[in-house]
C-alpha cells in the first residue's frame, strides 16, 4: 500500500473520503438498498467508512470484514461502545461465518481492487452467507479501461 491509505493515516483518511463525497454518496446508497434488513455484512470496511449509516437501526447486527489488520484495529476503537458491531480481520472467503446468516451485504470500493477470479471468490463467498431474501449491494466507483 502506499504511504497516504487508511491504515497510516485513519483520520486523513476518513476526512479526504467525506471531503470529495465518496463516504457521503456510499451512504445513501445504502441507506436507500437496505430496507428492513438487520444482518449487515460490509465487506472491505476499512477503518468504518460508512459504518455510521447503521448506528441508528435498531436491533442491527454489523459485521465489518477487512484484509488490512490495522484497519480493523482502527474500526473496532472506533466502534468499542457498540454491542451491535464486530469486525474480522480476513479475507471474507477464508472466515467462518454461519452460512445464509447475513441478509444485507456490501462491497464499497472493493472489487476494483482484485482480478476476475478474486471477484468470482469474494462473490461466491457472500452468495454462500447470504440469506434466501438478502440482498448484496456492490458500490465501485472505478470506471473500467477501454478494452479489457
Amino acid at each position: 500500500m502506499g504511504m497516504l491509505n487508511h491504515s497510516t493515516f485513519p483520520k486523513l483518511w476518513r476526512f479526504l473520503q467525506w471531503s470529495i463525497g465518496g463516504c457521503c454518496h456510499k451512504r445513501r446508497i445504502v441507506r436507500e438498498k437496505i430496507g428492513s434488513r438487520k444482518n449487515v455484512l460490509d465487506v472491505g470496511c476499512s477503518v468504518g467508512i460508512i459504518d455510521p449509516v447503521f448506528l441508528n437501526i435498531p436491533d442491527l447486527r454489523y459485521t465489518g470484514v477487512d484484509i488490512d489488520e490495522a484497519a480493523i484495529r482502527t474500526a473496532r476503537r472506533k466502534y468499542r461502545y457498540e454491542r451491535c458491531y464486530q469486525f474480522h480481520q480476513g479475507k471474507i472467503e477464508g472466515l467462518e461465518l454461519p452460512e445464509s446468516s447475513f441478509d444485507f451485504i456490501v462491497l464499497s470500493a472493493v472489487l476494483h481492487h482484485v482480478d476476475d477470479e478474486g471477484c468470482q471468490r469474494i462473490l461466491s463467498a457472500c452468495n454462500r452467507l447470504l440469506t434466501p431474501d438478502g440482498l448484496i449491494l456492490v458500490i465501485d466507483p472505478v470506471q473500467p479501461i477501454k478494452g479489457d
